[in-house]
């Protein structure tokens, strides 16, 4: 729950900074989809792929077909079977609480500011064009940051 409260935390501060019209309509954003980039922390990929081609067959979607994660699990189709696959799929997906110590070890490693007006994709880092917004967010975030891991507990691994 800390981290989604440091993603909100951090939407709120992109959304405080563009409030004025005299300042650039960027936003600082630090996750791709909670995904945790630039951490060594454990992942079933295979497995997930995996998952998705059972929950692709059962739905009677090609499993070869593009975008897959996204056709299978928007799928109206539902079976108990389907529906366990589908709570695994999931499972693999989220964050996991075993994950705390090595993320409060980590840090962060990269950071990037994205146009979203110009740029909804998020195809083009302007962080260096303009560093004094990199700088500010990056300083905020930080200092969020350092404020949340000192709440958040050591949960052993498992």
């Amino acid at each position: 729950m800390k981290f989604r409260r440091i993603l909100l935390s951090l939407v709120l501060l992109a959304a405080a900074s563009l409030s004025a019209a005299s300042r650039p309509n960027v936003v600082f954003l630090l996750t791709d989809d909670l995904g945790y980039r630039g951490y060594k922390l454990p992942a079933n990929q295979a497995g997930k792929n995996e998952l998705l081609q059972q929950m692709a067959r059962l739905a009677g979607i090609d499993p070869s077909t593009p975008n897959l994660g996204s056709r299978v699990t928007n799928t109206t189709f539902s079976s108990p079977e389907y529906k366990r696959l589908k709570s695994e799929f999931v499972r693999l997906k989220t964050f996991q609480e075993a994950w705390i110590p090595t993320i409060k070890a980590g840090g962060f490693r990269g950071f990037a500011l994205y146009d979203l007006k110009a740029d909804p994709l998020q195809k083009k880092d302007i962080s260096k064009q303009r560093p004094e917004v990199t700088n500010r967010l990056k300083k905020k975030l930080l200092t969020l940051y350092k404020d949340v891991m000192a709440d958040a507990p050591d949960w052993p691994s498992k």
